[in-house]
């Protein structure tokens, strides 16, 4: 006797394939991914302290969540940087094999073309370079989390929380500069306002 598997009228359809569905969009006519144009962003420059650096972090990643989504990019490194970065310096080091295992163990290229898309939107910024282990040379990858010189119209962040300034002192990175004459506190809540201004300050 054989049973035969009955069909579930209650059951839920599953989806259909839908190639413009897909968080990184193909072009089936050509078939290549997306390409970035590379844009101009800064670092962000490590504040002293703990509580700095995680207000910092936490505002960084409000923005950044917000420019991968307008670019249809995934958010595995958005969903694992608090995890990976190194707080003491503001960079993250990881292999391709870490960032793929912590990302739910993910493919190495998988996880390497993400971190491409990242710098090229302006959210991360990488530095490549040598270390010595033992009698070899090693290549290094160092990724900071960044800011785009110019922050597209309508982001938004919560109330409350720090105030960006990404005029340093070489242009070349953001920071938290909430200190007038005197070294007074003269941060007010953050915006999207004080943030482009500081941008085009640092440009």
């Amino acid at each position: 006797m054989t049973l035969a598997k009955r069909k579930n009228p209650t059951a839920t359809p599953e989806a259909v394939f839908a190639p413009g569905d897909e968080p990184n969009p193909f072009d089936w006519q050509t078939q290549e991914r997306r390409k970035f144009e590379l844009v101009k962003a800064f670092r962000l420059r490590w504040p002293p302290s703990a509580k700095e650096r995680f207000d910092l972090f936490d505002t960084w990643h409000d923005v950044a969540m917000q420019i991968v989504q307008r670019e249809r990019r995934t958010f595995r490194m958005m969903a694992v940087a608090k995890k990976v970065i190194n707080w003491q310096k503001g960079v993250i080091t990881c292999s391709n094999a870490d960032l793929a295992a912590r990302a739910g163990f993910c493919s190495e290229k998988t996880i390497s073309r993400e971190v491409g898309d990242y710098v090229s939107i302006g959210v991360f910024i990488m530095e490549m370079g040598w270390r010595r282990e033992g009698t070899q040379i090693v290549r290094t990858r160092s990724i900071f989390p960044a800011i785009p010189s110019s922050l597209p119209d309508g982001l938004r962040l919560p109330d409350g929380g720090v105030d960006l300034d990404t005029s340093g002192p070489d242009g070349e990175a953001v920071d938290l500069d909430t200190s007038g004459p005197g070294d007074l506190d003269t941060s007010g809540p953050i915006t999207i306002e004080t943030i482009r201004e500081g941008s085009a300050d640092a440009a």
